[in-house]
């Protein structure tokens, strides 16, 4: 049995998922939830996990052409605080 959030975020198509190592400091989750609220992206999930200085961050996305992901993946590896970006899609 699915549940009805489970059922429509498979119904969203195609989604590129954004894996980004950043610096954890008080406006790292800010700082990269901009590029994506920039291009009108719908966020369909976000994993954020501290240890210690170093943040990992997991952003999945829907409904993205290739421009506009890669767009943000140039924009993420421009903050200061970023340190690495993958991109991929599923």
């Amino acid at each position: 049995m699915s549940d009805g959030v489970s059922t429509a975020i498979a119904d969203l198509g195609p989604r590129h998922i954004f894996l980004v190592e950043a610096d954890a400091v008080g406006d790292t989750l800010a700082r990269l939830l901009a590029p994506f609220i920039v291009a009108d992206a719908s966020v369909l999930r976000l994993d954020y996990q501290v240890d210690g200085a170093d943040a990992a961050v997991r952003i999945e996305v829907a409904e993205l052409t290739l421009q506009r992901a890669q767009l943000i993946q140039r924009r993420l590896e421009g903050l200061p605080v970023v340190r690495r970006v993958g991109c991929g899609w599923r």
